[in-house]
């Protein structure tokens, strides 16, 4: 990747990274806000209370097979509006959108739990988000560098949609892996997490 390049993808990097926090920002004051004036009702905040999850089991095998789905929907469909001129507005859209979803996610666990909250967002998160959140920044870059040239035009947009659909295959592939940790390996290391928070 030439300088140029790399140039271009920091850009995108830092704008969409920013972006996602200022989702995370705008869901936790929107579900502060909302549970203020009882738009959130109270059974929704209590069914993120530690003992619900205790409760819960899930077969793997079907939840790789649901998370396979829900989570390959929208790549493909990026994959698509991103060699459209609409590319740069779809990934915008969705990088804010899992941020504010995330910070939803955390506020509810805090109000219900406490600081033991933060560690079932973090189980419900972990190992996972360690390939889902740079899977979503590199498909959001590249949805909007490829959306950018081909609104530019060209001939050089041939060339280049090469090495942005590669670039976009190694995204949908960290999902992938993201899905299986998600499927088989969080829902023990949430176990652990519950353990810990019933212990302190």
């Amino acid at each position: 990747m030439g300088r140029g390049k790399r140039m271009e993808y920091m850009r995108y990097r830092r704008y969409f990274c920013a972006l996602f926090f200022i989702g995370f920002l705008a869901g936790s004051i929107f579900i502060g806000i909302s549970y203020q004036y009882r738009s959130v009702g109270e059974n929704m905040i209590r069914s993120f209370r530690i003992e619900e999850f205790i409760s819960r089991k899930a077969d793997a095998a079907q939840c790789f097979s649901y998370l396979l789905k829900i989570r390959m929907v929208p790549a493909f469909s990026g994959m698509i509006v991103g060699m459209t001129v609409f590319g740069g507005l779809f990934a915008s859209l969705a990088d804010f959108g899992y941020g504010f979803l995330c910070g939803v996610l955390l506020t509810m666990a805090l109000m219900q739990n406490g600081m033991k909250g933060f560690l079932l967002f973090a189980g419900t998160l972990m190992p996972q988000i360690l390939l889902y959140f740079p899977a979503l920044i590199l498909m959001s870059c590249v949805c909007s560098a490829w959306s950018e040239k081909t609104r530019l035009g060209g001939g050089r947009i041939q060339r280049e949609s090469v090495r942005y659909g590669l670039l976009y295959f190694l995204g949908v592939v960290l999902i992938l892996w993201g899905i299986f940790l998600e499927s088989y390996v969080c829902p023990q290391f949430l176990r652990v997490l519950l353990d810990i928070s019933l212990d302190i």
